[in-house]
């Protein structure tokens, strides 16, 4: 279908081609076409005859709003991608426990334990000695 676009848009195929091959009495099969180019489709102009397009008391106000819109959401997605980016920043350098660090954790938290267990003692049997 991309392909069949592509052809339509570049004057290759008329515009009623699309609707006849969306009617599925009419065309039960796949069309067989070549594959549409991989370069990206890309929009350089746009026309309108001078006629069909009049400029309205209204159009400013209507340019306007969207203008403002505009600008609110650029600086909400910019204030998002700001925190995003401290919040990925702040992950990557915060330090993971890795097993040899746990378990060295783990080692002088008993070391401290056995210290603290062996002066309790030491002053248990020293206040036991004076009485």
């Amino acid at each position: 279908m991309v392909a069949t676009l592509f052809l339509v848009g570049s004057g290759r195929e008329a515009p009623s081609l699309v609707d006849s091959l969306l009617d599925v009495q009419q065309c039960p099969a796949r069309p067989c076409y070549d594959m549409a180019p991989d370069a990206p489709l890309l929009l350089h102009s746009i026309g309108y005859p001078e006629a069909r397009l009049r400029w309205t008391p209204h159009a400013d106000e209507s340019l306007s709003a969207v203008a403002a819109l505009w600008r609110r959401e650029a600086e909400a997605a910019t204030l998002r991608s700001a925190m995003l980016l401290t919040m990925r920043s702040s992950l990557l350098s915060a330090r993971r426990p890795t097993a040899d660090g746990v378990e060295a954790k783990a080692a002088t938290h008993e070391a401290k334990r056995a210290r603290r267990e062996a002066r309790q003692q030491a002053e248990a049997a020293a206040g036991g000695t004076r009485d």
